[in-house]
Formats: C-alpha cells, structure tokens, sequence
C-alpha cells in the first residue's frame, strides 16, 4: 500500500509528463531538471519491478523529455565500448586496441536545463540520459508495446550511443566533465555507475570505469570514513561514494 500511494504521489508531482524537479522552490525554473528526472525514472523503475503497473506513455514521456535536453551535437563519430560479457583481444585496462568501434550519427551529451548558464552538457547529465534512456527502453520492450517499434528503438540506441560517444571524447574520472567549477564530482560517479550498469557497459573510451572510479574515491577518503570536503555536508558526497563501490545498481533483467 505504502508502495502504491508513494508511485502515485510521484507520478502527480510530474511537472510534465516525463519530467520531475523542485516544486516546492516556486522558481519556474528548476522546476524541472535532469538529475530530478533521473531519480524518478529510477524510482519508476523500481515500482515496474515490484509490479506495479506503468502506462507506456509514461515512458515515452522520458524518452520525450532527454530528446529534448538533449545538447547540440558535436557530428558523427564512432565509441569505443566493452559491454559486460564481451570477450576482446586486449587484457589492458586503457587501451582501446582490439575493442569494436560503434559508429555514432551524433555525438551529443545531455543538459541539466534549460536556463542560460546550464546550456552545456555534463558529464553527469549525460550518464542520466543514458541510465534513464536505457531503462525505459528496456521496460517498453518487456512490455510488449505497440508503440515500441524499430524506428523508435534506432532513435534511443542512437541516443545512448552519442551519450557515451560524448563521455568517450571527454572522459574524466577525477573531476565532473565539462561542468563548471567542477561541482558535483560524486553525483557524476554514482550517474556514472547507473548508466554504466543498466547498460552493461564495462569500459569506456578502453577505460575500466569502475577500477579508475574505485581508486580515486579511496584516495579522496577522509580519515573518518567519509567522503566531500569544506564545511558543507559529507552525507551526501559519502552515499554517492559508497553507491558507486558497492556498485549498487541492478541490471536490467528480462523474464
């Protein structure tokens, strides 16, 4: 019971369909954001998979909705990914000999929203874009969808596949890619594990992400256990930390 009121409270505190953010602000313009979005894919998610049952069209919302946060692309190109599973040639943890090249229409990262000064992708926004993309790709195929058809299901995987064309040219894993000052590096880490698992994706870029990962959280580990640093809140820096080691997402599963 506790489940369903909590789905249905989510679901109606949409801000449009497919797109979620900080209502109680009362600045129109947060409210709606993608790492707000995110979370609440994830949570759909997790109420798909306690059987509660979803409208297609709520997944096509968020299809709808990373379209059009989508960044302006940077042309055509090519990703280098290893996905869990995917037996290659190369033992090394960072060179991309022997690993497929995956040819991309458009090289494009993912915004945070649309005011001015947050019009340039990150890294983060773009691992959200693929996590939410490849979860709502995944629960339209289990279910079955009329409106899943090959057209659409081109179009996302191009999606997904410019996402991580687009971590490919700028990887970082220790500092947040392309975001200014370069806030938010633990949020990108646990955006970063999301995408990386519901994907399957084991190297980016010839890049082990989870053994990079693993090692600059431990370096940056305070002496008490905690992560973040200055007089803000470790909490919050700590989960996303423990979330990314403990590699905590779940894959996406059929039957």
């Amino acid at each position: 019971k506790w489940c369903i009121e909590t789905f249905e409270a989510l679901m109606k505190s949409a801000q449009s369909p497919g797109t979620w953010g900080y209502p109680a602000t009362g600045h129109t313009s947060f409210r709606y954001d993608t790492s707000n979005t995110q979370y609440a894919v994830l949570a759909m998610r997790s109420a798909a998979n306690l059987g509660l049952e979803i409208e297609d069209s709520a997944w096509l919302a968020v299809i709808r909705y990373f379209k059009l946060i989508r960044a302006k692309h940077e042309g055509k190109g090519a990703v280098h990914l290893i996905r869990e599973g995917q037996a290659t040639k190369d033992d090394g943890r960072y060179a991309q000999s022997g690993i497929p090249e995956v040819p991309v229409d458009e090289i494009a990262g993912f915004k945070y929203g649309s005011l001015t000064q947050y019009l340039n992708p990150w890294g983060s926004m773009t691992c959200a874009g693929i996590a939410s993309l490849a979860i709502a790709r995944h629960a339209l195929e289990a279910s079955g969808s009329s409106k899943w058809n090959p057209k659409l299901a081109e179009e996302v995987e191009q999606l997904i596949r410019g996402g991580w064309a687009w971590l490919d040219r700028y990887w970082a894993i220790d500092r947040h890619p392309e975001n200014p000052e370069n806030r938010w590096l633990f949020y990108y880490l646990y955006s970063l594990e999301r995408a990386a698992v519901v994907d399957r994706v084991k190297r980016v870029a010839g890049r082990d992400w989870y053994y990079e990962g693993a090692i600059e959280l431990l370096v940056r580990r305070n002496r008490n256990g905690s992560w973040g640093r200055g007089g803000g809140s470790r909490v919050a820096p700590t989960c996303f930390s423990l979330l990314f080691l403990k590699r905590a997402t779940a894959p996406l599963t059929t039957g």
